[in-house]
């Protein structure tokens, strides 16, 4: 196993942040309280600014800022549903 640095151990963080919220969307805790997507929205902001920082290869780095963009949209739409 390799031991990851803090930097990466953040941006990982940042990311589960927005996977757990996209995965538990339509829990009761999700429907009653926007307050998930708030976060995930911050930690993929945090998420991008980490990615910006890194050295990689156009093709990379592009597909990282599509995914992000993808992953934000989803966020948004979910929101909409919040209190509905």
């Amino acid at each position: 196993m390799i031991q990851p640095d803090e930097q990466t151990k953040e941006r990982i963080k940042n990311l589960a942040i927005v996977g757990n919220a996209l995965n538990d969307t339509y829990s009761e805790a999700n429907m009653d309280s926007g307050t998930d997507f708030f976060m995930a929205l911050d930690a993929l902001s945090k998420f991008k600014e980490g990615i910006e920082k890194l050295d990689l290869d156009e093709s990379s780095k592009t597909g990282m800022i599509d995914l992000i963009e993808y992953l934000r949209k989803k966020i948004e739409k979910r929101m909409g549903y919040v209190g509905k």
